[in-house]
């Protein structure tokens, strides 16, 4: 049902219909492509553009990048997944399958300890993507402006079970 595409940077809707950038200017949404693409070419992983297996067109974005600065709590070297669909493509497995996918580059190929995924509380159906993966919820807590989030964490499987 998914194919990622690596192709980037992803086309302009993927920024200006997310929720939290729909009322963002045009500049905006090229400095977070250009912070996007930037991560890629120094990390050599970053966002993906989601095309169902057989479609043409991109119905979201799937990422793994490093936190970054902001979230009270967690580290900014942390590791983040993380997930957007357009309202059409929900419920269809889309959002678990490609997360699910990028967790496995992460524990793979990235060599990641874990990784967290920041959930605004009223999403349900984004906690629920995370319970679907096995991540389990850690705190709640806010981002850099004040908004409220929950964080999940899933721990590689080869450190589970392990002594800290």
């Amino acid at each position: 049902m998914y194919r990622s595409s690596s192709a980037w940077p992803p086309t302009r809707w993927s920024f200006a219909r997310s929720a939290r950038d729909r009322r963002r200017p045009t500049e905006r949404i090229n400095q977070v492509a250009a912070a996007v693409s930037g991560h890629w070419r120094r990390y050599g992983f970053g966002w993906r553009v989601i095309v169902p297996k057989g479609a043409q067109e991109p119905v979201g974005i799937v990422m793994l990048n490093y936190l970054g600065e902001g979230t009270a709590r967690l580290d900014p070297g942390e590791f983040e997944i993380g997930w957007w669909l357009l309202p059409a493509m929900w419920r269809l497995g889309l959002a678990t399958e490609a997360a699910a996918a990028i967790c496995s580059e992460a524990f793979g190929r990235v060599r990641a300890p874990s990784v967290v995924a920041r959930v605004q509380p009223e999403n349900r159906d984004s906690a629920t993507v995370a319970a679907r993966l096995g991540m389990a919820h850690e705190f709640d807590t806010t981002e850099r402006f004040g908004e409220p989030v929950s964080v999940y964490r899933l721990v590689a499987p080869e450190l589970v079970g392990r002594a800290s």
